[in-house]
């Protein structure tokens, strides 16, 4: 039987806040739902800053499944750091309040307006 081997790449990581001291943060699962695969590296990979949620709040039933949500309605909080969900639901850290520097997000994984204003404890803020 031949034995699997999983290479993991280790450094620094990215940071997407401006005042880290001044954060809340809490763990969570994370799923894999309408995630895609990377085309070069196959892996699905859901990246810092993104708006996660659904529809039953993480804050009332702990080990709810949290997904990438586009609704101000479902979001909950935004990622703190990627998260590799390819093997299915994977840990995860939940921003839920805290100074965010937008130009750190990269534009197509930044929650959208109405999002943004619904995570009343986060300011999303450009540049500093």
């Amino acid at each position: 039987m031949a034995n699997m081997i999983e290479k993991n790449e280790y450094g620094v990581r990215k940071t997407i806040l401006i005042a880290p001291e001044l954060a809340f943060a809490i763990p969570v699962q994370v799923g894999n739902t309408g995630i895609d695969a990377d085309e070069k590296t196959g892996k699905k990979i859901i990246k810092a800053g993104t708006a996660i949620g659904g529809s039953t709040s993480v804050f009332g039933k702990r080990d709810e499944v949290l997904n990438k949500t586009e609704t101000a309605d479902e979001a909950q909080g935004i990622l703190l750091h990627d998260v590799d969900v390819t093997a299915g639901a994977n840990n995860g850290s939940m921003l839920v309040a805290g100074y965010v520097d937008t130009d750190k997000i990269d534009t197509k994984d930044l929650p959208g307006e109405d999002v943004q204003k619904a995570l009343t404890r986060i300011l999303f803020m450009k540049g500093i």
